[in-house]
């Protein structure tokens, strides 16, 4: 076999880096959502119901959309909890379902399915919430809005 001339191992090359560039672009995971996610940081707060007492942790969201969002958060909440979600940055809150949780580090990152409205449609000032378990162990949530 002849050796190959340096314009040949060049277009080898950047037919490699090409394809290799491409590859980064797809999602390693398929895409089930019919919405696409934003990456969007924000100041966020879950509160849920636990042994008879409203819990509350502070987070920030890693993307977001009308439907659900991923969260950054310092403490696990269980998958099937029954949050409420309040955006302090951009005065809004909605009741979410706990889809999914993964240990990263020190932190924990939280799948939420917004229930109800739309997460649009849902803007408040600013708000007291008090989580209570009711006998079936459904959470419902009190909200006083200031």
């Amino acid at each position: 076999m002849p050796p190959l001339s340096i314009a040949a191992l060049a277009l080898a090359a950047l037919c490699a880096v090409l394809v290799l560039r491409r590859r980064l672009r797809r999602p390693l995971v398929r895409e089930n959502r019919t919405m696409r996610r934003f990456r969007v940081k924000s100041t966020i707060d879950l509160y849920w119901a636990e042994e008879g007492e409203t819990r509350q942790v502070r987070g920030t969201t890693r993307d977001i959309n009308e439907h659900g969002a991923a969260v950054v958060i310092p403490s696990k909440i269980p998958v099937g909890e029954k949050v409420f979600f309040v955006s302090r940055d951009h005065s809004s809150s909605v009741t979410a379902r706990v889809r999914h949780v993964t240990s990263q580090g020190l932190q924990y990152v939280v799948g939420l399915e917004f229930q109800g409205q739309p997460m649009a449609a849902r803007m408040r000032r600013n708000c007291n919430v008090k989580a209570v378990k009711t006998e079936d162990g459904e959470s419902v949530f009190v909200v006083d809005v200031l």
